[in-house]
């Protein structure tokens, strides 16, 4: 028997004298196998990179992949606390997503969505979800409708907290079905679009005052908000949890009014994108804003349709104390919003004035407590 030791012994020796004089690799990443796959491409020359090196190699890396939720780490329900947006739990939530129309372009102190809380009192907490500049798909994909994933590898080497991960010909994110989601610059001013949860981690995005609309140039950083003093890999097709995905699902109300941008390729699509919108939710309370700027029959959501096109021009000017201007009176005579519900009166700019914006808070809030929403 002692012979046998000794022989075996003296066989397997070599082996693993030979595993241990092998390189250590860097770290280890999953590769969506399950097994793990080795990264040797963090060695110690290149831990001493520059930010502007490792933007310049996460930039060059190719945004065409198709998402896989196989080489995510985070597939269960993920969530991210709002730290100071000032959530009571004895509050009921009022979400209202949407793009610029929702925000309230230059006047977030007279958007409908701040005219809704002062409607509804304490007992309510209205959030406003827009953000300028967003097609429908980005909307739906914020609200928690749509999964969304990363379109390229990212790299942190050590010590590195903030990286570019992508610009405007190159998008950072896409839908399972490979739609690109497209974030804009209101990226920290308040709707916590900038909050988002990556493979368990959580990190800021933020265009650090890049961004610029015409012509369209930015650039999108990534920022690691936990010790950056190891190097991180996060593989292609990594699940992606905006920090706001969780508000839809907390028993309150949903508000859509979305599509001034865009997003969707016809009429069809936009109503199965407020659909996944609706079933994230999760309850029968929402309403849908009727778009105003295109036509699109929205009669299969019932009474859960608010008219405010229509509503605006049978008494939408008596009701804002506004005399009417001939402008107005041509606008209403052919079934379209008044200029003076419009931002600086203008008869085609999409965006609301303080009044159209004060109607519309009205008409959601009458909607709401008809179908017994708001009490």
């Amino acid at each position: 028997m002692k012979t046998a030791l000794i022989i075996l012994l003296v066989l397997t020796m070599p082996l693993a004298f030979c595993a241990c004089g092998q390189k250590k690799p860097a770290f280890v990443v999953d590769d969506g196998t399950g097994n793990g796959s080795i990264n040797n491409s963090v060695t110690s020359s290149e831990n001493s990179s520059t930010n502007s090196e490792v933007s310049s190699k996460n930039e060059s890396t190719s945004s065409t992949l198709t998402p896989s939720t196989s080489t995510s780490t985070s597939s269960k329900n993920e969530t991210i606390d709002l730290p100071g947006l000032g959530f009571d739990p004895n509050q009921i939530i009022v979400a209202c997503w949407g793009d610029s129309v929702t925000e309230g372009m230059g006047m977030h102190s007279k958007s409908y969505p701040t005219k809704l809380q002062a409607l509804l009192g304490d007992k309510y907490k209205v959030f406003n979800g827009g953000d300028g500049g967003e097609k429908t798909v980005t909307i739906a994909a914020r609200q928690g409708a749509y999964k969304v994933y990363t379109t390229s590898k990212i790299t942190f080497y050590k010590n590195e907290d903030s990286i570019i991960i992508g610009t405007e010909s190159r998008d950072a994110f896409v839908t399972k079905d490979g739609k690109s989601v497209v974030l804009t610059s209101l990226l920290g001013n308040g709707i916590s679009v900038n909050t988002v949860k990556i493979n368990g981690e959580e990190f800021t995005l933020d265009f650090q005052g890049s961004f610029v609309w015409s012509p369209r140039s930015f650039k999108l950083y990534l920022q690691r908000m936990g010790d950056s003093a190891a190097p991180l890999v996060i593989p292609a097709g990594s699940e992606v949890v905006f920090a706001n995905t969780d508000l839809s699902t907390k028993g309150g109300v949903d508000i859509y009014m979305m599509g001034a941008n865009g997003g969707y390729k016809d009429n069809a699509e936009y109503k199965e994108q407020l659909k996944a919108m609706i079933k994230h939710h999760g309850n029968d309370k929402y309403l849908i804003v009727q778009p105003y700027w295109t036509a699109v029959d929205l009669s299969e959501f019932g009474d859960h349709v608010v008219y405010f096109e229509k509503l605006a021009v049978e008494k939408g000017l008596a009701f804002e104390g506004i005399t009417p201007t001939e402008a107005d009176k041509s606008a209403c005579s052919a079934g379209k919003l008044p200029p003076s519900f419009r931002y600086e009166n203008s008869a085609t700019d999409v965006h609301l004035s303080q009044y159209g914006y004060d109607f519309l808070a009205h008409c959601i809030y009458e909607q709401g407590k008809t179908l017994g929403y708001f009490k």
